[in-house]
């Protein structure tokens, strides 16, 4: 069980109805459930892991207003030789949502970004007229990552997801697309991560991209 108050972070796009601008109260029973069989937890090669998790809730817990969360995540990993080839799934779903936009923005799905669809600002991509952000994410991730030399690696990356107005909107032919390569330096210490992604198709006549940095792989 969590109770959570805030003030609506959303209120400067769109104006809370229900709460008059004041804070929401969140309340909820959450579930979750994961399985790994990975080799590495920062650094995989070979295994998969799972991840599930169920957010619910109601004003009988304490809650302004009542929605259902659902959260599917997935990642697999495989070397065939040198070569690891790594892909991730993420499936996001919120229904039964009493509340409004501004109540509901944290439990609401944006993506793009270093973890999710690289080439787009992070969290930049909503429903067309939903800024808050959708009730239904898909997002699909693959990447080959091969050696170079010593603690260098280099990667080559297709990323293709969005957020969707409800669940009943979900398709694969609305998806934004991603690609780009990358480095990673694998040190001793922290293997610390470069991409540039470009959105595909361009929307202009000069190749346009968008740099990261981090430290970790981006699944």
């Amino acid at each position: 069980y969590a109770f959570i108050r805030e003030a609506a972070p959303f209120a400067g796009i769109v104006a809370p109805a229900a709460t008059g601008g004041g804070p929401t109260s969140r309340a909820n029973l959450f579930a979750a459930v994961a399985r790994d069989s990975r080799d590495s937890v920062f650094n995989a090669t070979n295994g998969w892991f799972h991840s599930s998790s169920v957010e619910y809730g109601s004003p009988t817990l304490g809650s302004d207003f009542s929605y259902l969360r659902v959260l599917l995540q997935q990642t697999l990993y495989r070397k065939t030789g040198p070569v690891v080839l790594a892909g991730a799934a993420r499936v996001g779903i919120l229904v039964h949502v009493t509340g409004d936009e501004s109540q509901s923005f944290p439990l609401r799905f944006r993506t793009g970004g270093d973890r999710t669809i690289r080439g787009y600002a992070e969290e930049s991509i909503s429903p067309p007229g939903v800024e808050a952000g959708g009730r239904a994410l898909l997002v699909l991730n693959g990447e080959i990552r091969f050696p170079v030399w010593r603690w260098l690696k280099g990667v080559a990356f297709l990323d293709a997801g969005n957020a969707f107005v409800d669940p009943a909107h979900l398709s694969l032919r609305d998806l934004k697309v991603g690609s780009g390569l990358g480095i990673r330096l694998d040190t001793p210490y922290a293997l610390f991560r470069f991409d540039v992604g470009f959105p595909i198709p361009q929307t202009s006549n000069r190749l346009i991209g968008r740099w990261y940095f981090s430290i970790g792989q981006s699944f």
